[in-house]
């Protein structure tokens, strides 16, 4: 995905910002070069600059939407795809990204539905695509829907209350859980993957990491590992290009 290949803007522009910003410091200031003009008073030396703080990753809870719908007056598996289209959007725009079995479950909690067959199913993803084909909204291959323009992503807590599947790690889109293995990794330089991994889980509110949610993070941390988004320098996860004090890269 574009979000694999560039990993930087798909990060969000907030860290890309201080990135830069953080890099203009750091060269805007070269050193004086020598003068002509003898100085009216002994020059004072500078204050050494405070030491930089920590860019603690910006979490929030995770809001999920509050979804109105008049009675239907057709059975959901019959609704026009536009219209489920356009409650699809609704949802989107509160909790994007969402996995499209969490959309299926907003819609049909609103409209009065307990179960979801294979009909409401397919009639659902037949909408999903009619508002992605219509602009309405982004679906990518793995059935996460965005809301357009979405770049910044945010690590959205799962405790309080909110409803049990979104506690699912399968409900949680990639580029969520990559963001929190990349500030983990970026904040620690260097770490081992089971440490990284705990730490994810506890950026995400989770009061005990279940084996499914340790395998899915540790998928996605494979596929970053896989796509050089992170290296491995022994036995610890780093960024590309930093190091590690008292630590050597292995020679290949």
């Amino acid at each position: 995905t574009d979000w694999f290949r560039n990993p930087d803007a798909e990060l969000g522009k907030t860290e890309s910002a201080i990135r830069m910003a953080r890099a203009a410091a750091a060269s805007a200031s070269p050193e004086p070069g020598p003068t002509r003009r003898k100085p009216a008073r002994p020059l004072e030396r500078a204050p050494a600059p405070a030491p930089e703080e920590e860019v603690a990753l910006p979490t929030r809870p995770y809001v999920a939407v509050d979804l109105r719908i008049e009675s239907p007056w057709l059975p959901l598996h019959e609704t026009p795809a536009g219209t489920l289209a356009e409650w699809i959007a609704a949802v989107v725009e509160v909790e994007s990204p969402i996995h499209l079995d969490e959309v299926v479950m907003r819609i049909r909690t609103a409209v009065g539905v307990g179960r979801s067959g294979s009909r409401i199913r397919a009639q659902m993803a037949l909408g999903a695509r009619t508002g992605a084909n219509e602009g309405l909204y982004r679906m990518d291959a793995r059935d996460f829907l965005w809301r357009l323009g979405h770049e910044t992503v945010e690590v959205r807590r799962r405790d309080g209350e909110l409803p049990p599947s979104l506690r699912n790690p399968a409900r949680i889109a990639p580029e969520e859980i990559g963001t929190a293995l990349v500030h983990v990794v970026r904040a620690s330089y260097g770490i081992e993957p089971d440490d990284a991994v705990r730490e994810v889980v506890r950026l995400f509110g989770y009061k005990q990491a279940g084996r499914k949610i340790r395998e899915r993070f540790r998928h996605v941390l494979d596929e970053l590992v896989d796509a050089g988004v992170l290296v491995r320098e022994g036995d610890l996860l780093q960024l590309p290009g930093s190091k590690r004090v008292g630590c050597q890269a292995e020679v290949t």
